[in-house]
Order: C-alpha cells, then structure tokens, then sequence
C-alpha cells in the first residue's frame, strides 16, 4: 500500500511486485527492478508520480503509452507486459534491458564508426515503420530514447509521448511534445503531422552518431527553433572530416524543410545510409535480438527471468566510468537470460581477446577501432543553454506546472550528463539510496533548538569521556541517471545552502541557465512539509543578480515590500536581524490570471542567489506573508550546506521510527557532533503539523545521558502542570520512556517546546509550538503540543 506519507521505496511492495531496485528517477517516474510474485519474474517497473496521476491530461497520456507499446510487435520496440493502476497509482510492467542509452554511449565514447551507425539506424527505423503502419507517431526520437543491448541490439522506448495519427483528444494544449534539438520544422507550426517528422529526428540523430554533435547549436529554445525553421542543413562530412561525403546528401533529404522532400520511411533513410558508405565497406549484420529464457535469471534471482525495458534517460541506472574495464556479463552458464537461443552469432565479430558482441563493453562495439586523426569528440561544437524561462527576456514563468509535468521538459546538454530523455537499464555500477532529503529549518526556529539541545550534548560528551516487502540480500539501490530534467551539480550545489525540508532531488527539475546564472531548477511543492513550489537561482556576480531583481522580479513582474514591510519597491531580508539580501511579494498571475498564486521572492547577497516560493491560491497568501514577516526560507550559509539526498545508515535506521508524518521526504540529516549521538534528523510538519527533530542514540545509556543533561539544562518540567520535572511517556497500554516539557528561552516568543526519550528504541523526540501568529492549526500551546505529541506517538 501507497500513500504520500508512505512512497515506494526500495524493499517496499507494491502490489504482486517487490521492489528490489532503484534503476532511475525522472520527470515522468520512478523506475524499479521488480520481482513479479505471481508471475515469477524479474520485471522493471515504471510508476507514475503521484502529482501525475492526479491529472487527467497524464492519466490518459500514460494510459495511452502503456497501450501503444504494447500492442507494438516489432522487435526493437520493448515489450510491455502489463500496465493498470495500483493503490491509486498508473504503472508499466515491463522488460529489463541489460545494456545503455545512445546518449550515455555518445557522452562516454563519442560518435561511433559509420558502419556502427548504420546498423543502429536502421533498427531504430525498423521500430519507426512498424509504428508508423499501425498509425502511431513516436514524435520524440532523439539518443536518450534508445537503448542498447551489449551486443549492439537497438531498441526504441518511450512511447509516452506517442500519439495515434487519428486521436486529437490529447492535444488541445497546444505544447510542443518532444526535444527542440530533433524537432522537424513544421512540428513549430502545426499538428498536422506526419511520419515525415519521425524521419526528420532519426536524420539528426544519424548526424550526431556521425559527428558527435547535434545538427544545430543556439543559446536558447528560439535559437534552436530557428535553426531548424531556416538556417542550412549542416554537411557531417564537415564537421568530421572521416565521414564519407556520401552520407552529406543522406542528411539533407532526411532533414529536409519540406516534410514532402524528405524519404517517404524511416527505413528508407536508413537504406540511403547503407548505400552512403564507402565502396568495399562492410558493415555487421544486425545483431540478434536478446531473448530470455522462461524461468530463468541473470542476476541468479529466486524466479528471476531477466527483462528489458527502458522509457527515458532521467530513469537510468549509473555507468561504469570511462575507460574501466568493461562490465561483466552477470549471467551465470547455463541460465539463459539474455543469451542468444544457440549461443553466440557466428556473424558478429570478435574481438582479439575472443570475446563474443554480447560480452563487449557498449562502448567498445560502438566505437569499433578508432580512425586515424578523427579528434572530433563528444559534444563538440554544440554547447546549449537556455532562457531562464522568461517572456522578452523579462516575464519568467514561475508556474508550479513546470513541476508537476504539465509542461514538457526543455531540452538541454551538459558536459558529463547522459542525456535529455529517460530510459531503464541494468548497466552501471555503484551504489546511491532513494530515501531523499530536503531542507532544514522547522518553524519556530529547529536550528536554534538543535544546537542547544547539541550544544549540551557536547558538553556531557566532554565530561564523561565519549566513554523507496523485505529487502532482498543480493539487490543494491540504483542510483539515478538524469534526462535533462535531472539537476546538475550546479544544481545541487544551490540545493545544499536552501532551506525547508520539502525540496530535493526527486521533487526538483533542473532548467537551462543563461549566461548570468549557474544554476536555475523548480521544485514542486511538498504539503506535509509546508513546501510550496519553489524557483531557486544562482548567478555568476552579484551584478546579474541585482540586475534579475529589478528588471525581472521588481519591473516585469510589479514586485512590491510585502505586507508589514515599509511600503516601497523591496524591504531587507534579515538573518537573526542582519540584512542578507532583499525580499519582495507579489502575485503571479501567469498560469492562472483569476486565481493569482501568491509569491515570495528572497535575495542572498552571500549566495548570490534568488529563491522565489509560490503558493497555490489567494487562500494561501497568509502563509506567504507569515513567512515574509518571520523571514523564512532564506539560503542557508556555506558552511551549513548539506546534501539533500544524503542519509547515513543511522539516520535509515532512525527513519524506520519517526512516525507516519515524518519520512524521507519531509525531513533532512544532521550531522551529528562527536558524543553520544549517532543521528539527528529534522523534520518539517504539514501546514497543520509542529516540526520535529529526531535523535538516535547507539544504546540507552548514551540517550540518558542526554536526556538528563538537557532536563536539568533548560530545564524541563512536566508537561500540562505538576510538580514533577518529567512525566512517563505512555505509548500504547505501557511505558516507553520519559518527557518534559520546557519554554525556549532563546526563540522570539518564547514557544514551548517538549523532549521525550524512548528507552527501547535509543530515540529522542523534539519538538516546539508554532508561533502564535502562525495562520493554521498547527499546536501553538504546551497543551496542545501535549494532545498532538500524544496523538502521533502515545
């Protein structure tokens, strides 16, 4: 079972399935490795967000794909095994691919030898007419939506945009569905499309096999529109001066302006490339297609069966670092998997150390044997960025829908990421954990509180001497590999200094900065953390922030001194009382012009940074100016910057006892000071919840130490009146441990605040009473945080 509080994870159930790996995370799902215990299989599944498949748009749409692909027998598209709705949740079963993305391969090896290439394009033609003649339109062909077997076996996925020639129904939206990079010219103009526009994306994407870059470069989306729309079809043979010129005339019919100019199929395209190659030019045979046998395992799995599938690169697997040894076939002799029925085929080639095209690194079968001056690497020549999502350079676009998927992701590359699109895989190595992250502060001040309560246990330390179903033992998590709405380093370096609990990497976006910035993403909101959606961006100089401020935030979009401020353009934005950069309000109305989402733009001058957080609807605009008013959600400094997404075994262990209303997604690691901790978290509460900090401890005597050095410090009395200074912490029909409750000196008004200790379980509890000003029920009095500690956790 499924809630928001309960999100799958690796170990959880989710209906017949176990999931017993984290293969990828994107925009349009979560994809794991699953064990089918009706079905014995080892499967991979794709589960659709929750936000998503709340949306009726994304409920059809993902309904839509599962049955396209299914009803799709062509092999080079991947079989769909069963799709539905679990707990509320849309879902595809479908098979696992053992091998990579031609994204992944291009970034990690470059452009493969024009014989290679033509063997892969015309698979993935294949794949194209097979859709194409049951009335299908992929409409979002580019390398992140092609995956690779290790023996060199193509197949096309992600159907998810995939639109039936007829249906009408889905697109009265009027978005551009797709890459810009691979977008026929006409796709800009009308939805009268054709197969002609399927052609014209695998032509690009024979380009860049060829070249290692993308036919055409521009700074932004309207750069890129352009090109396609109006600048010349670009010769490969100039660009990488290997290709045969032959392959020149290829290009420009397949990316003809005209859709009428171009091959009437995708195959005939791939036949011209065949004919392009040099005279006397051989190239391989196309490989087998992978089969597995029934019952069988590659991972040695109770049941297993391997299986294939993969939608898009956000949802990928890690990759085994360039120019390590190649990835060890994993199936065990005798066990089928993805063997070849027969063995190896006798018509692929060997290399010298005899191994066979299924045993072969991809990107050693890629790349075959290097030519002779060919310098062009990946990438080269074809640097992207984008608008910052703005209107004339001045409007930007702070709608929550860029988060919760209703707009499709902009395309982008950057150096060391694998790609702009999804796709499931089995290849990598490493280990990551999916149990998330997110900001910092509680409301009421958590930090303040925190180092008080550590403050006290560095001192006892000191003194007495520092004397996402059960998880099955072969599986590891998977860590995540980004399509272009998974956040970059830079991103997730500005991700560390911000604050709230609720963002992170799997409810984050990444965009496209422009040169002033270094990173720019969209979060969605997190309810049971109080998080509204939230835009944050970093700027190269404090003058390009400054110069964002007012022309964007101040001019374009009538920012004004939010309420309680002095009346005028912007007021400071304090830190315990010193200005750290500016803030303003406003209303955005450029989603919904008659139901403006209230906003609250902060400034860091220390950051250089902007966060701007956007509420829901008018009815939410007293929790935006709460937050102004308290001065909220400011980034936090350098030195306290923290990984969202980093958990310590401790702090898991922690996790499994903190309650229904506090998991991963609403609560971040601490570190620990040297003592008698051993893990801290902090928790935001929903908008009707306190926020709580947790404690682990390695045994009882090390959270008695504290406890009793914190009742005597603050000092702590029983709560709700009585003499005594603690009381017994009832869990149930018997005592769990002890609590007090005291008033925080240190806060500005002074909150109560309570502390229990579990003996049991080695575990603090902290938590404090919102500030009675606090527009929402949360507790704001020592009774009512009593009747809400005892509620959650008696």
């Amino acid at each position: 079972m499924t809630s928001p509080d309960h999100p799958l994870s690796v170990g959880s159930r989710f209906g017949p399935y176990r999931l017993d790996r984290l293969i990828g995370r994107g925009g349009m799902g979560e994809v794991y490795q699953a064990y089918d215990t009706v079905k014995d299989r080892t499967v991979a599944i794709k589960v659709l967000p929750e936000r998503m498949a709340q949306d009726p748009v994304y409920r059809a749409r993902f309904q839509r794909e599962s049955h396209a692909a299914a009803r799709l027998r062509e092999a080079h598209v991947i079989p769909i095994h069963d799709y539905g709705e679990i707990d509320g949740r849309l879902f595809i079963d479908m098979r696992l691919v053992d091998g990579d993305s031609l994204r992944s391969l291009l970034h990690r090896a470059g452009p493969g030898s024009p014989e290679r290439t033509v063997g892969l394009i015309e698979q993935v033609a294949a794949a194209l007419d097979a859709a194409h003649a049951d009335g299908l339109l992929h409409r979002d062909v580019k390398p992140d939506n092609i995956l690779l077997s290790r023996g060199g076996f193509a197949y096309l996925v992600d159907f998810g945009i995939a639109q039936s020639a007829t249906d009408e129904t889905l697109t009265s939206d009027g978005g551009a569905v797709g890459s810009f990079r691979y977008m026929a010219p006409e796709r800009f103009s009308t939805r009268d499309l054709s197969p002609a526009s399927d052609v014209y994306a695998l032509a690009c994407v024979l380009f860049e096999c060829l070249t290692g870059t993308r036919p055409f470069s521009g700074e932004t989306d309207a750069q890129i529109m352009a090109a396609h729309l109006f600048d010349p079809i670009p010769r490969p043979s100039q660009v990488r001066s290997t290709i045969p010129t032959t392959f020149d005339a290829v290009i420009a019919r397949g990316m003809a302006k005209d859709p009428d100019d171009r091959y009437p199929t995708a195959g005939d395209l791939a036949q011209a490339a065949r004919d392009a190659l040099l005279p006397g030019t051989t190239a391989p045979p196309e490989p087998d297609p992978p089969t597995v046998a029934s019952g069988a395992s590659r991972t040695s799995q109770p049941g297993g069966g391997s299986a294939p599938w993969s939608t898009t690169l956000a949802e990928m697997g890690p990759r085994r670092p360039q120019g390590g040894p190649p990835a060890p076939d994993p199936t065990p002799p005798g066990t089928g998997g993805q063997q070849r029925a027969g063995g190896t085929n006798p018509s692929q080639p060997q290399s010298n150390s005899g191994q066979t095209p299924e045993s072969v690194a991809p990107a050693q079968w890629w790349t075959s044997t290097p030519r002779q001056g060919d310098t062009t690497g990946p990438g080269t020549g074809s640097h992207e960025s984008a608008l910052t999502r703005t209107t004339g350079g001045q409007q930007p676009v702070v709608s929550p829908s860029d988060a919760t998927g209703t707009n499709p992701p902009r395309p982008h590359t950057n150096p060391g990421q694998t790609g702009t699109g999804p796709g499931y895989s089995t290849s990598g190595s490493g280990q990551g954990d999916d149990t998330g992250g997110g900001g910092s502060t509680t409301r009421g001040g958590g930090p303040r509180r925190i180092a008080s309560v550590l403050g006290v246990l560095v001192l006892v330390a000191a003194a007495i001497g520092f004397a996402g179903w059960a998880k099955w033992q072969q599986t590891k998590p998977g860590t995540a590999t980004g399509d272009s709405s998974a956040l970059v380093a830079a991103d997730i370096e500005l991700l560390s200094i911000t604050n709230g609990t609720g963002y992170k990497r799997r409810n984050c976006t990444h965009e496209n900065p422009d040169s002033s910035m270094t990173a720019i993403f969209l979060c969605g909101a997190t309810a049971g953390a109080s998080a509204p959606v939230a835009r944050f961006i970093r700027f190269r100089t404090a003058d390009s922030l400054h110069t964002y401020f007012k022309t964007v935030i101040l001019n374009g979009l009538h920012a004004a001194s939010c309420p309680g401020d002095p009346t005028g353009a912007d007021a400071p934005s304090l830190v315990d009382g010193k200005e750290v950069g500016r803030k303003a309000c406003f209303t955005n109305k450029t989603e919904t012009p008659n139901s403006p989402k209230p906003t609250l733009v902060l400034t860091n001058e220390a950051a250089m940074a902007v966060a701007l957080y956007i509420w829901a609807d008018p009815s939410e605009e007293p929790l935006r100016d709460f937050r102004a008013t308290s001065n909220g959600g400011q980034f936090r400094n350098a030195d306290q910057a923290q990984d969202p997404d980093a958990w310590t075994d401790a702090d898991r262990e922690l996790l499994k006892h903190t309650g229904d209303s506090y998991r991963a997604d609403v609560c971040r690691h601490v570190d620990p000071p040297t003592g008698q901790t051993n893990a801290v978290i902090d928790c935001n509460g929903a908008v009707d919840e306190p926020g709580a900090s947790f404690y682990g401890f390695p045994d009882r005597r090390a959270a008695n130490v504290l406890y009793q050095a914190d009742l005597g410090q603050f000092p702590g009395h029983q709560c709700g009146g009585g003499t005594a200074s603690d009381d017994v912490w009832h869990k149930g029909t018997g005592a769990a441990g002890r609590l007090f409750c005291f008033t925080d000196a240190n806060s500005d008004f002074k909150e109560p605040c309570l502390i229990a200790m579990h003996d049991e379980l080695h575990l603090m509890v902290l938590s404090c009473a919102s500030d009675p000003t606090y527009p929402a029920n949360a507790p704001k009095t020592e009774a009512a945080l009593l009747a809400w500690f005892q509620k959650n956790f008696g």
